[in-house]
């Protein structure tokens, strides 16, 4: 990694070393916006992924994120608590990337083998639905940030078979999957960079029938700031109400993003 620029470069908690720039092809470079983290495997660096997607798409974020919550709070302040709450992240999640308004969240279960919690975040707005989502906290620390990691629909309804976690991809990507339809429009595939951009969108996804489970598959293109692979988030948004402007189930997965 070399000329980063505004950059900063990190030893993790978990021994790996995290970069921060901003990216090299931004129009107005403000702020650092592509974070990266590498890992030995022996003979040398390479690159990995952080599991987690929200409030921290990478593992940068992510410890910078606590380092400000863990000042917020000895300065007596609790306006980012919700980071630390069960509830608070998921809820956060619908309200900030879905612009659910209205959600309801339930735990399902908790899994000692994996140290995962499993939350149901239910939409209480028009077309209902919702999505279930598996969290950690960082650094496998109970007083630390919830990090979410994976999200499936609240029906199993709708499901992605490609792209899986962890993908390496290249533009453009292609993504399949099953969704019930309600209309001629299924939904629709968002692409997010690490700091939850919207940088490659399929626009409506429709199908000739009116009903029952469809299999679809989509292309898209996606553009990254930065030449080399960066983190992401593939997104599938499904609807029953034939309008994309009204989500009822989500489906999203980590992955890596090339050029």
């Amino acid at each position: 990694m070399l000329n980063l620029l505004d950059g900063d470069a990190q030893i993790s908690p978990s021994n790996t070393i995290m970069t921060a720039e901003v990216g090299p092809q931004d129009t107005l470079k403000a702020a650092r916006d592509v974070f990266k983290e590498f890992q030995w495997n022996g003979t040398g660096f390479v690159q990995i992924f952080f599991p987690g997607m929200y409030p921290d798409a990478t593992y940068y974020q992510a410890e910078q994120d606590q380092a400000q919550l863990n000042a917020e709070f000895a300065r007596g302040e609790k306006r980012n608590a919700w980071k630390i709450t069960f509830y608070g992240v998921v809820d956060q999640l619908a309200k900030d990337i879905f612009h659910w308004t209205d959600t309801h969240a339930a735990t399902i279960r908790f899994r000692s083998s994996t140290s995962t919690y499993i939350a149901a975040v239910y939409n209480l707005g028009p077309g209902g639905g919702g999505f279930v989502a598996t969290m950690f906290h960082l650094d496998n620390s109970e007083a630390n940030v919830f990090e979410v990691m994976n999200i499936t629909s609240i029906d199993g309804s709708a499901s992605l078979n490609a792209p899986a976690a962890g993908t390496r991809l290249a533009d453009p990507l292609t993504v399949s999957g099953v969704a019930p339809a309600s209309g001629t429009i299924l939904g629709k595939v968002v692409v997010y960079n690490d700091t939850f951009t919207s940088i490659g969108d399929s626009g409506n996804i429709t199908n000739s029938v009116s009903s029952g489970n469809v299999n679809f598959s989509k292309t898209v293109h996606y553009q990254l700031n930065s030449p080399n692979i960066q983190e992401g988030m593939v997104a599938f948004f499904a609807t029953n109400q034939n309008n994309t402007n009204y989500i009822n189930q989500v489906v999203m997965v980590k992955v890596l993003l090339g050029p």
